[in-house]
């Protein structure tokens, strides 16, 4: 995935076959393996990135197709692992999912509670995509933004879902309601 709207970068992928080279030269030669160096380019994005390149109704529409998936399966998602160690000033919690559409997915965030009063968020972290096929990074992404929309857009999508279902119910209810009535003589119209 490209996003031009990153494109204000000089050079985002440091990476790239000059600095490759240049670092290829200071190696001697028997400890060199030929072939098998590949570029990685890795697409990162920034809170202000996500929150212009992903609006939320279009983050709606994505969560009400994957929560759909995973209610069927087709979406593997086991439980966050917590790491909290002992004296530590917070704790760390990964969160790993997989989509044969959209590859491996692990958010890993670290929880600070002391952070706000030194002026930074309490939650620091990313959001890192890998390709299905391969496993290739693809991208680290701002975990705060990602959690801040995707969070307002799930539950968009659940109230939606419950104002649906609850319309339904509703119907339903005064439809027997009705049905009960014409029996008894009422028109209820």
């Amino acid at each position: 995935m490209y996003f031009s709207g990153v494109g204000h970068f000089k050079n985002p992928i440091p990476n790239d076959p000059g600095t490759t080279a240049r670092r290829r030269r200071n190696v001697p030669r028997g400890l060199r393996q030929p072939k098998l160096e590949a570029y990685v380019k890795i697409l990162v994005l920034a809170g202000h990135h996500v929150r212009e390149l992903l609006p939320y109704r279009e983050c709606a529409d994505v969560m009400r197709k994957a929560l759909a998936e995973l209610a069927r399966g087709q979406i593997q998602q086991p439980l966050r692992t917590i790491v909290r160690p002992r004296d530590a000033a917070g704790f760390m919690a990964l969160m790993p999912a997989y989509s044969p559409a959209a590859g491996y997915g692990l958010k890993a965030i670290c929880v600070t509670p002391g952070n706000p009063a030194i002026g930074k968020d309490a939650h620091q972290g990313g959001v890192l995509l890998f390709a299905a096929d391969t496993g290739e990074p693809l991208a680290m992404v701002n975990a705060s933004a990602v959690t801040e929309i995707r969070t307002a857009a799930t539950s968009a999508v659940a109230t939606a879902t419950t104002t649906t279902a609850a319309s339904a119910t509703s119907a339903a209810t005064s439809q027997r309601h009705c049905w009960r009535s014409q029996a008894n003589g009422c028109n209820c119209q």
